[in-house]
């Protein structure tokens, strides 16, 4: 066995949980300074002073890896001390699949994850295969990253800015996230043709992180993550969304399987601990920074009017302090939630919410949101960014994000249209 698991489901843990329904926060306005990189670009990370973030070629209208097309994923930053934008010249992050089944309606894609000088991203192997000068042999056998004979895997990758080397894991998997030297992700069992949690088949997706610092790969034989999310991060802890039906437990105790829950893995206790805290949805795993791990809860799912408007129908910021063990309900509209120290960032899509939230006329947009929990307050930034598939990255006082310029009806990065999407950052006061 290679974890030992925990479920949360004491007296003192429910009455907790029964507490969470009440709402904490207080909305208040507060300064924020608005700051535009001028870079196109989507799925932003921040850390520090870097936003790291992925560009289609042919929305930026440039060959940013110079093989002679405008049709690649590219991985470039941002450097807020200096204002310098980036193009480290990788291929990463996957938008595209949003574009290939648009018409479907759904928009899937992932972008990279930074901390510090690293940044941790996906590789479709097919982008080098159909290289002709990586066919050569840059990348092995036509563009096999991970070296099983094909090239139809999605590889973790990294780079480091400060040294400007890059690191392939060979490790299959999809929607990184870093934190020091530890990358974590999920792995489809059918992609890499294993029964990583030993449960007779090679349907889930597994929790799975590799450490750089020691070249190794770590799999944690828990489930987790989903086609269109991935697990969250910070220090030793790897936060993550579990459906019931992909364990067929009832792990929240609400007499059925159809929830998503809340669980998270220590990596140095290699304890697997289960909040039972419905939480996330297949799309939107939650974030982690130190005890504090931020997710959505459909209110339906909880069966709980979270924000107190006499519904079951929204989408709610929660998070769970793993110190004490409890869920805190901040009453708040919203999703896709980014934690880093006493702040949650996340966005609110004003029809959701039922308000102008940037005083512009109408209820279309979405707006960056942030909750302090140590002051309990709500603030309504009034900036447009973010959207249901994106949501904001919050490192200190940044919260990076991107903006479509046909939202705001103005002209972001001066290439004369407004049809691009463009990251901006808030500086909060």
């Amino acid at each position: 066995m290679l974890y030992k698991r925990k479920n949360v489901t004491s007296l003192a843990t429910l009455i907790l949980l029964l507490a969470s329904v009440l709402i904490t926060s207080r909305e208040v306005s507060a300064e924020v300074i608005v700051l535009n990189t001028g870079a196109v670009g989507n799925f932003p990370s921040a850390s520090g002073s870097i936003i790291a973030f992925t560009t289609y070629e042919s929305d930026a209208f440039m060959d940013l890896n110079k093989d002679g097309d405008m049709n690649d994923f590219m991985i470039r930053y941002y450097n807020i001390t200096d204002k310098s934008l980036v193009n480290t010249g990788l291929m990463g992050g996957i938008i595209g699949i949003r574009r290939a089944i648009q018409q479907l309606g759904k928009i899937i894609g992932e972008g990279p994850s930074v901390s510090s000088s690293v940044i941790a991203y996906t590789s479709y192997e097919y982008w080098y295969y159909k290289e002709p000068f990586i066919r050569k042999g840059m990348y092995g056998l036509e563009g096999d990253l991970n070296g099983d004979g094909d090239w139809n895997d999605y590889v973790i990758q990294f780079y480091d800015i400060s040294d400007g080397s890059s690191g392939n894991t060979r490790a299959e998997g999809r929607f990184p996230c870093i934190s020091g030297s530890i990358i974590v992700f999920s792995t489809y069992e059918y992609k890499v043709d294993k029964d990583l949690n030993s449960d007779g088949d090679k349907g889930d997706y597994i929790v799975q992180y590799y450490d750089i610092s020691k070249k190794h790969l770590v799999n944690t034989g828990v489930v987790g993550g989903s086609r269109e999310e991935g697990p969250s991060v910070s220090g030793s802890i790897i936060a993550f969304t579990v459906h019931e039906g992909s364990v067929d437990k009832d792990l929240n105790n609400d007499g059925d399987k159809n929830d998503y829950v809340i669980h998270y893995y220590d990596i140095s206790r290699k304890d697997l601990v289960n909040t039972s805290a419905v939480g996330g949805v297949r799309e939107e795993g939650p974030s982690v920074n130190g005890s504090i791990i931020a997710f959505t809860t459909h209110e339906a799912g909880a069966g709980e009017d979270l924000n107190g408007d006499g519904d079951k129908n929204d989408y709610v910021i929660r998070y769970y302090d793993i110190t004490n063990k409890s869920v805190v309900n901040t009453g708040a509209v919203g999703r896709l939630p980014s934690v880093s120290g006493p702040v949650i960032a996340f966005t609110s899509f004003e029809d959701s919410a039922g308000k102008d939230l940037n005083g512009d006329g109408d209820k279309n947009d979405h707006v960056v949101h942030y909750y302090d929990i140590s002051k309990k307050h709500l603030v309504n930034t009034g900036v447009v960014g973010g959207s249901r598939e994106e949501g904001p990255s919050v490192s200190g006082p940044v919260i990076a994000f991107t903006t479509h310029e046909g939202d705001i009806d103005q002209d972001l990065n001066g290439d004369g249209d407004k049809n691009d999407s463009v990251i901006r950052y808030i500086i909060v006061q």
